[in-house]
C-alpha cells in the first residue's frame, strides 16, 4: 500500500521520523485526551498541520487513535490522532502522532489554531524580551 498506510496499521513502537512533513509549532497548552467518555488531562506540547506531540500521566499504546482537544476562541474541537511513538520525559508520557481523517472543517480549524498559537507565542516573546 504505502508508507502512511503501513504506519497507521502498525502496533509496535515507532521512532519519530527524522524529517517531518510540516513545521511543528511549540504551544505547551493544556488539553484533554478522549479515549473513553471521560477526558484525561494532558498538555499539547507542539502541533503541526499533520500531527502533534502530547504529554500526559496516562499511558497509551502506539497505534491507538485518541481524540485530542484544541480550543480556538473558547470553542473546543476534538481531533483524531494516531499515536506513532511514545517515550518517558520527566516522569510523564510523551506521545507523537498524525492526525487522521480530518474533515475540511477540522483542517481549517486546525490551521486557524496554529496561526493563533504562533501569534500568542510571538506576543509573549516580545513581552519577555523588553
Amino acid at each position: 500500500m504505502g508508507i502512511l498506510h503501513d504506519l497507521f496499521h502498525r502496533r509496535e513502537e515507532v521512532k519519530p521520523p527524522e524529517r517531518r512533513q510540516s513545521t511543528r509549532y511549540l504551544v505547551e497548552e493544556p488539553s484533554e485526551l478522549y479515549v473513553t467518555d471521560r477526558p484525561l488531562s494532558a498538555t499539547l506540547v507542539d502541533v503541526s498541520i499533520h500531527g502533534a506531540r502530547i504529554a500526559t500521566r496516562f499511558p497509551r499504546d502506539t497505534g491507538e487513535v485518541i481524540g485530542v482537544q484544541i480550543q480556538l476562541d473558547g470553542i473546543p474541537m476534538i481531533l483524531p490522532l494516531r499515536l506513532l511513538w511514545r517515550r518517558m520525559v520527566d516522569g510523564s508520557y510523551q506521545f507523537g502522532g498524525l492526525f487522521v481523517d480530518l474533515t475540511a472543517e477540522e483542517q481549517h480549524y486546525l490551521g486557524r489554531y496554529i496561526h493563533c498559537a504562533v501569534q500568542r507565542r510571538r506576543a509573549l516573546q516580545k513581552t519577555c524580551i523588553a
